[in-house]
């Protein structure tokens, strides 16, 4: 019911969120961290599809070992990937996304805020209640534990949600 959130999303109360036909804008963040390179295994699973017309943003924590690994795959890639690394203003970048694929920490509560759809993979045990509440409520597709999750679902799923300004809208 209730969520703490930075002050920069002051800024965002009451302002709607344009819900476009067909969506291109993805931001993936799998948290401050993201020990088992979550974002890499992401990245690398869609940029095999077509997603040619799809800006990604991936932003990166600032204690994630993996930045440089990310960089030159985002180098190495056609895929459009913009790495962002301890942003400053993460309220900007979610209005900015259509959706997104993101951890289920406390990142969950601000997309929500902001009326961005997520696909959430759990990368820790305190996230699976908040993976399953925004889930059941329609805010979220909830792929589970990330050890169980079978990524080459990720890339069908999102063309899905990115061709479905309702799924996108609820």
């Amino acid at each position: 019911r209730y969520a703490m959130l930075s002050s920069q999303y002051r800024k965002h109360i009451n302002v709607g969120k344009v819900i476009p036909s067909m969506a291109h804008r993805l931001i993936i963040t799998m948290g401050g961290s993201d020990i088992s390179n979550q974002t890499l295994t992401i990245l690398e699973t869609i940029s095999r599809n077509d997603l040619s017309s799809t800006e990604i943003v991936v932003v990166v924590g600032p204690t994630n070992p993996h930045l440089e690994a990310l960089e030159e795959f985002a180098m190495s890639t056609e895929t459009n990937i913009v790495i962002r690394h301890n942003v400053d203003d993460m309220s900007s970048i979610l209005k900015w996304s259509d959706i997104s694929i993101n951890a289920g920490g406390s990142t969950c509560w601000e997309m929500a805020f902001m009326g961005v759809p997520m696909i959430i993979v759990t990368v820790a045990e305190n996230q699976k209640t908040i993976a399953e509440s925004l889930a059941a409520e329609g805010a979220a597709v909830n792929l589970g534990p990330h050890e169980h999750i079978d990524y080459h679902l990720i890339p069908k799923l999102l063309k899905d949600i990115l061709q479905d300004s309702k799924k996108r809208g609820s």
